[in-house]
């Protein structure tokens, strides 16, 4: 059956990333490219009344025993450790926003440590996330049960999506208004989907890890019309390993997929946190909290939220294993920056600006709001008077060759250049 063996030629689909670099690795060398990425996206899973149905890691590969580069991959805990996990989800007008619940508590090895935070940003036209409705059709539904039995683990806070901010404010709320002290946040989209014993291998991770970890990339994405994850999810694996300025002089983001025995199965180390995807401590968030004061910023929310974690001593990796999925175009659905409000332009350049006011991009004199560019920043600044600070941002950009001023950011999505983890 095609999708059985590993694959040494890859076929091209049309996959947008949140940037325009990315790229994918072959068998001698890796090719950057920018807005597509080439990705085998053979369909060999089949749809059921439970749901996804997805293969085993040891069915996985039909005719032979599971390859040595994912057998070394540390085995996760079966036990309950306690240890509880807070999802935070902004949807905006996203009518995957019940499937991706679903998969949360479908796919958790132990869902009753999972909770789940989402700020609703919908018109009256618009699925809700969850009601009774819904889930009375979830309850008919064979493998669905534990949305209906954790119901209460999730907090929904519902606002009209004319009154939407951005995703950045977004998140921002749902910590406020949500957030109860869970031991580890788990950052991901409204367009989401899981595999299975997810927060368990998540855990795993976090423990072979440093302390001050935290597990981010830009996720595979999953095959929409089918509802099935991507063929190729235990063998390819994205990493934050470069970036690009962009028209504002804002760095963004990008990356490259890895072939994991190119990894030996271990977390990379990446030079950013993907907003998208992103897995850290309450004790990150206490260092390190959202900074609501960037209303519609879009392209700079990724950046500014690394450096700030960066600067407090956190280092960032992909996750040993692929654990959820992405919805990239999503081409006809709303975005946030469709129909704007009137205040849209003036408030992405005010929190472009503080973007680069807190970076040392943009001299205060040059801002025009100067109130709004160091609003609280000591809660959500870089204190440059601290030297462990200053210490661990010289650190962190001489890593990755970033310099602002000169627009610069290293390519490390070579293997030879790769950092790994455990």
């Amino acid at each position: 059956m095609a999708g059985d063996k590993e694959n040494k030629k890859y076929g091209t689909i049309s996959i947008r990333y949140p940037t325009q670099i990315c790229g994918i690795r072959t068998r001698k060398f890796l090719i950057v490219t920018t807005v597509l990425v080439s990705l085998l996206t053979i369909g060999y899973y089949t749809i059921k009344s439970s749901g996804l149905v997805i293969p085993s890691l040891r069915t996985s590969f039909i005719g032979g025993p599971i390859p040595d580069y994912l057998a070394i991959i540390p085995p996760y805990s079966k036990k309950d450790s306690g240890k509880t996990i807070f999802v935070n989800i902004a949807s905006f007008r996203d009518n995957s926003c019940m499937n991706t619940l679903q998969s949360i508590y479908r796919a958790a090895m132990f869902p009753q440590n999972v909770y789940v935070g989402i700020l609703q940003q919908n018109s009256d036209r618009d699925s809700d996330c969850l009601t009774i409705n819904n889930l009375d059709d979830a309850a008919s539904i064979e493998g669905l049960n534990n949305l209906i039995r954790y119901k209460d683990n999730i907090r929904i806070h519902r606002i009209n999506y004319q009154d939407a901010l951005g995703p950045v404010y977004a998140r921002w709320t749902v910590m406020d208004k949500l957030y109860r002290n869970e031991d580890f946040i788990l950052q991901v989209d409204s367009h989401t989907r899981f595999r299975q014993d997810w927060d368990a291998r998540l855990l795993r991770d976090m423990s072979l890890l440093p302390k001050k970890a935290a597990l981010s990339h830009y996720p595979l994405e999953y095959d929409v019309t089918n509802n099935t994850l991507p063929s190729n999810y235990l063998i390819h694996m994205p990493i934050m390993c470069n970036g690009f300025y962009n028209s504002d002089d804002i760095l963004q983001p990008g990356g490259a997929i890895f072939h994991v025995k190119d990894l030996k199965s271990k977390p990379a180390e990446g030079a950013f946190l993907a907003a998208g995807f992103s897995f850290y401590s309450r004790e990150a968030n206490e260092q390190v909290p959202l900074d609501p004061n960037l209303p519609h910023l879009f392209h700079g929310e990724e950046l500014l939220f690394s450096v700030r974690m960066a600067a407090h001593g956190y280092r960032f990796y992909s996750p040993s294993e692929n654990v959820c999925f992405h919805f990239y175009t999503r081409k006809g659905f709303p975005k946030f920056w469709e129909n704007p409000p009137a205040s849209y332009a003036n408030n992405l350049k005010q929190s472009l600006q503080r973007v680069k006011y807190i970076l040392n991009m943009l001299p205060l004199s040059s801002v025009d709001n100067q109130t709004h560019a160091t609003l609280d920043l000591d809660k959500y600044g870089l204190d440059r008077n601290d030297p462990k600070i200053v210490e661990n941002l010289k650190v962190y950009t001489d890593k990755f060759g970033i310099n602002f001023e000169k627009k610069l950011v290293s390519n490390l999505c070579n293997e030879k250049d790769l950092m790994l983890g455990y």
